[in-house]
């Protein structure tokens, strides 16, 4: 790492982390998506990183979902946001420190939590 100099300002060289580190947890919520019909769509780049939550079999936001794994995340430590213009988008905005051994433990403790989840969000079928 090294302080340069561009455009007049100064500028902190940090490598390519937040690149290697960002696709990692992209890729890690791809495939959360395909084992969550909760997850309806995952986009991003580099550390800035974001996925929306509909109700399964629909495209209707999940918004009390959201809401879920946003107390339940909390309650484990992961330090997750919330955005969207319905406020069902998860933002997950790691620090540029942030090493692939936290970015894999971040990844489990979203896996575990959509795990309890997405059972709760599925419509009922009427009896």
């Amino acid at each position: 790492m090294g302080l340069g100099r561009s455009g007049g300002g100064a500028r902190i060289a940090v490598g390519d982390r937040g690149g290697q580190h960002g696709r990692f947890l992209f890729d890690g919520q791809r495939g959360l998506a395909t084992r969550y019909s909760l997850i309806g769509e995952v986009r991003g780049t580099g550390l800035i990183l974001g996925f929306e939550l509909i109700a399964p079999k629909t495209k209707v936001p999940a918004v009390a979902a959201t809401n879920a794994v946003l107390a339940q995340c909390r309650e484990r430590g992961l330090l997750i946001g919330k955005g969207g213009l319905l406020g069902n988008v998860l933002r997950v905005t790691p620090p540029m420190t942030v090493t692939l051994d936290e970015a894999r433990q971040a990844l489990g403790m979203l896996d575990d939590v959509l795990a309890r989840i997405t059972p709760q969000a599925e419509p009922q079928a009427d009896s």
